[in-house]
């Protein structure tokens, strides 16, 4: 016997929301990545060759993970179903097609998803970079510890599932930060003097 899943409108406006927080912010920091107005944070990871390639290349993923994000929302605009059932199928695969253009573009990132001012850093062997001040990182890693706070608040008072992803994204990032700064291998010892 198959089990029936009821889905009301108050699911349904929950999963928009959801959509909407996690892709609005990772759309808009992917095109200002690729505009090229945010560059601080994620250049040092990119430049960094200690890093796996999915962290280092993870700020040209936002972009079409953004999308992908925001085309779940007429999956849950058309809970009822109906005649809108089929294009909220197809724009679910569209933004499943978008994940996996994420995978890919994060894996090797290609030229056109870079932008302009890193291909040319990159052409020079990154003369004349310079790395963002102190402030200005300290600024990022804040806001991103007051983001990840309210991500565990709602992940604390019951909304297990919804705050699962945060949660992932928050271990990722302080993995990241951990991995960058262990070394590879074990230091050199020095030959003992045998007499």
């Amino acid at each position: 016997m198959a089990a029936i899943v009821v889905v009301t409108a108050k699911d349904a406006a929950l999963g928009v929301f959801w959509c909407l927080l996690l892709g609005l912010p990772t759309l808009g920091m992917g095109l200002l990545a690729r505009a090229g107005i945010w560059r601080w944070g994620w250049v040092s990871r990119y430049r960094n060759p200690e890093y796996p390639w999915w962290m280092r290349n993870g700020v040209f993923g936002q972009l079409p993970a953004g999308l992908a994000f925001l085309l779940f929302i007429p999956l849950f605009e058309c809970y009822r179903g109906g005649p809108c059932a089929g294009p909220a199928l197809g724009s679910v695969a569209i933004a499943l097609l978008l994940f996996l253009l994420a995978a890919v573009v994060m894996a090797r990132p290609p030229r056109w998803i870079k932008p302009a001012w890193l291909i040319e850093a990159e052409q020079n062997d990154w003369q004349g970079f310079a790395e963002y001040s102190t402030g200005a990182r300290l600024t990022a890693y804040a806001a991103t510890v007051v983001g990840m706070a309210g991500v565990f608040i709602l992940f604390i008072t019951g909304q297990l599932v919804f705050s699962l992803p945060a949660l992932m994204i928050a271990l990722g990032f302080g993995y990241m930060h951990w991995a960058a700064r262990r070394s590879k291998g074990r230091p050199a010892q020095a030959p003992a003097d045998k007499l």
